[in-house]
């Protein structure tokens, strides 16, 4: 189902009881986005080599080329993509009570702040990371303004077993 709310560059609480805002992300290879899909990539090449080396340790050598492509591919393709500074995404965002949500081009997703695992605060890039027990990672931008309230509002709703890392 297609969201038809307004979404505006601060934080607004909505009829329906949600936050939302849309914020302008920066898709080019020196933004947040980029660095958390390198990330991501770099974990599972990892898994891949230390995988084989472990069972198959004559392949290895392949193993840890297939394992670097699988960073770089996505790297390239990014690059190629969002050439320059200048490739700008308007992302939004919701939160109520009980999920994060996070409304995209292509797909809608919600997360339970039950589900969440841990939290990364990085004020400097306007970024809230979010880790579910399934290593997901949800990327939460808020407009300068409102960060402290956005970050309040998730710390405050997630479990207090939570891993919070960074300025809190």
């Amino acid at each position: 189902m297609r969201d038809t709310h307004e979404y505006t560059t601060r934080v607004t609480h909505c009829d329906d009881g949600v936050y939302r805002w849309r914020y302008s992300v920066d898709m080019s290879t020196k933004g947040a986005v980029y660095a958390g899909m390198t990330k991501v990539c770099a974990v599972i090449a990892l898994v891949i080599i230390a995988g084989t080396a472990l069972f198959l340790s004559e392949i290895a050598v392949f193993m840890a080329l297939a394992g670097l492509g699988i960073v770089a591919l996505p790297a390239i393709l990014w690059a190629v993509a969002y050439r320059g500074a200048a490739a700008r995404q308007d992302m939004r965002f919701g939160l109520d009570e009980e999920w994060i949500y996070t409304p995209g081009l292509y797909r809608s997703e919600r997360t339970a702040f039950s589900a969440i695992r841990g939290v990364t605060l990085r004020p400097e890039q306007n970024l809230i990371e979010l880790r579910t027990a399934t290593m997901t990672l949800i990327q939460i931008f808020a407009p300068e303004e409102d960060f402290d309230f956005v970050r309040e509002f998730i710390i405050s709703h997630v479990s207090p077993l939570a891993n919070v890392k960074g300025e809190a």
